[in-house]
């Protein structure tokens, strides 16, 4: 998928469920979020659910079926906290929102699973 710069409107070339991610630009090396641009078609690609979709999903306070996919897939359990919900690894450390999105696309069976949550959530 062909994203642009926020910024320069130089072409960055990321996976269709990165949208909703920032990254940095390799043009101008200014922070910029992924997003679709007015007429750009957003490709079916089977199960995948973009950043910004996951995080919308996974911030519900009614996630509960998402939460414990994440959990199971990461081997992490989650907390709430004032700002959110965070993920934290057997060993203590924290897991960006971004790792655990970015596995669940890599793994086809959590990918569908988080897929049929999102669908039976959203409906």
């Amino acid at each position: 998928m062909r994203f642009l710069c926020n910024h320069c409107d130089q072409k960055i070339h990321a996976n269709h469920y990165w949208k909703g991610m920032s990254v940095t630009c390799p043009g101008c090396g200014k922070s910029t979020e992924l997003r679709y641009r007015e007429g750009q078609e957003i490709p079916n690609k089977a199960y995948g659910i973009s950043f910004s979709d996951f995080k919308q999903l996974f911030n519900d306070i009614s996630s509960e079926a998402i939460h414990s996919i994440v959990e199971e897939l990461l081997n992490c359990s989650l907390a709430r906290t004032e700002a959110g919900i965070k993920m934290v690894a057997q060993d203590g450390s924290l897991i960006p929102l971004e790792v655990a999105h970015f596995e669940i696309q890599m793994n086809s069976n959590f990918q569908h699973k988080i897929y049929n949550a999102a669908m039976n959530q959203w409906h």
